[in-house]
């Protein structure tokens, strides 16, 4: 291209101005395509995905701490209460443990069942509340609710949502 001859802008421009389309359209994309391509420096992604994945748990040195210090602590009780239950288990024997472990799970298994009472009550609410929503006005008063409360939201984004205003100069 020499000094001389217009740029693809200018002819898009003079091309638009007279009407010609085909012509502005062919100097637009030959303008759009001498722009350069940006692209984004060596390592974006990774420093993009660093920033937005946290760190895991275990990651964190003060978690690791306290798992050591809990699993320390955990040999230390079992050190000091097996000098304790192994006269125990040697006085009532193999079956005597048995008896004892058989015992342990069906108490804890009674005290599941006690707290499932707690559910259960629960139940018998959620059972309330389902038959009286199922009745048509409840239901459409309901609905009505639902539907303001998803318009009074809309228009509450609509608020905070920033205008733009374009002036075109004709």
């Amino acid at each position: 291209m020499n000094a001389r001859e217009p740029n693809a802008w200018t002819r898009y421009l003079e091309a638009d101005r007279a009407g010609r389309t085909d012509e502005a359209e062919r100097a637009l994309f030959e303008a759009f395509g001498a722009l350069p391509r940006p692209a984004p420096r060596a390592g974006f992604a990774a420093r993009v995905m660093a920033r937005v994945v946290p760190p895991s748990w275990f990651a964190r040195r003060w978690v690791r701490a306290a798992l050591a210090a809990s699993a320390l602590l955990a040999a230390a009780s079992v050190l000091l209460v097996l000098p304790a239950a192994i006269p125990i288990a040697e006085a009532v024997g193999p079956g005597g443990v048995l008896h004892l472990l058989a015992d342990a799970f069906t108490g804890f298994v009674a005290r599941i069942g006690r707290g499932a009472e707690f559910w259960r009550v629960l139940a018998t609410v959620a059972d309330a509340i389902g038959a009286t929503v199922s009745q048509p006005r409840v239901a459409l008063l309901l609905f009505a609710q639902l539907a303001l409360a998803a318009f009074s939201l809309s228009r509450l984004a609509a608020l905070a949502r920033p205008r733009r205003y374009l002036h075109v100069a004709s």
